[in-house]
């Protein structure tokens, strides 16, 4: 005799908090030049935190004052966790761009960005 069971069932996985920042950015840019960046909450499972509210904050090496940063960003349920935004650096060779949040220091990540001449 062998036992079956058919049926259905619906099951949905929510996001738990956020428990990593994750920062995209190219690894090149020309001096001067606007690119994207991408900032991505995610939970301790991989999944993107989708209910994350906190506000983030963007630093750069760059010690020139024509950079230009982000302001800090609070993030809104239609975010959904992920948000992009643009960044222009100025002294090369190379330069950091940092994404943290203004509450929590473990949600920070940081990137090295190429500057090329123009």
């Amino acid at each position: 005799m062998t036992a079956t069971i058919t049926g259905t069932l619906g099951l949905t996985v929510r996001a738990a908090n956020a428990a990593s920042l994750v920062l995209d950015a190219p690894g090149g840019a020309k001096a001067g030049q606007a690119f994207n960046v991408t900032v991505t909450l995610k939970d301790q499972y991989g999944n993107v935190a989708t209910g994350y509210r906190g506000t983030v904050h963007f630093a750069t090496s760059d010690p020139l004052p024509t950079v230009a940063l982000p302001a800090d960003y609070t993030f809104t349920a239609a975010d959904g966790g992920v948000r992009g935004f643009q960044v222009r650096l100025w002294t090369p060779p190379s330069q950091t761009v940092s994404a943290m949040d203004t509450v929590n220091a473990s949600l920070t990540q940081f990137k090295w960005v190429n500057i090329g001449l123009m």
